[in-house]
């Protein structure tokens, strides 16, 4: 843990940019959630439910903005605020980059939702986007690597619809690679 700790200061600590789009996302997060009480955005209308998917392509997307509850919200704004101000802050990731990775580890986590959950249950939330930013994150701080994949395992055994929390992983480390190995052939 202290390792953690200790690579986790010393990755802030360099920070060169202010963390520009992880508040922008917060913002919006925070934004629509305060529309969904007021409903004027709807779970109903805007909630990705499998058996309505495909019908409701739409839905892939504006899902990561619900949230069932202010502790949900809360939980995923903290994810968002470490994860993305780490990423964000302290590496040279582009902007671009990050939001790719937080809509598509989203998305693809969606098609793991059609495979292996009720076709009735409502999915919300930017958790597995904020996964997806982990995987992210698991690169460029690799001392995360194991307590990461450790707690994403365990997520699984206790909830089989966790599942779209390790996609949402494993979409983010995945695109770290990709990014890496374009870096050293030259690219940016």
């Amino acid at each position: 843990m202290v390792a953690i700790t200790r690579e986790l200061y010393d990755v802030l600590k360099a920070r060169e940019r202010l963390p520009i789009l992880t508040l922008s996302l917060v913002a919006l997060l925070i934004l629509i959630f305060a529309l969904q009480q007021v409903q004027v955005i709807r779970l109903d209308d805007f909630g990705f439910v499998p058996a309505h998917a495909l019908n409701r392509p739409w839905t892939f997307i504006t899902s990561i903005f619900l949230h069932s509850g202010s502790v949900h919200l809360f939980y995923n704004l903290l994810g968002l605020l470490w994860v993305g101000i780490c990423l964000e802050s302290a590496t040279n990731i582009k902007r671009r980059n990050i939001l790719i990775a937080f809509f598509l580890s989203d998305i693809v986590s969606d098609f793991g939702i059609l495979a292996v959950a009720s076709p009735t249950v409502v999915a919300m939330g930017a958790s597995s986007a904020i996964m997806g930013l982990l995987g992210v994150l698991v690169l460029v701080v690799p001392a995360f690597f194991v307590p990461v994949f450790a707690w994403a395992a365990i997520g699984v055994v206790i909830d089989p619809f966790y599942v779209s929390h390790i996609v949402g992983l494993l979409v983010g480390v995945f695109l770290g690679i990709y990014w890496r190995f374009r870096k050293s052939q030259g690219f940016t």
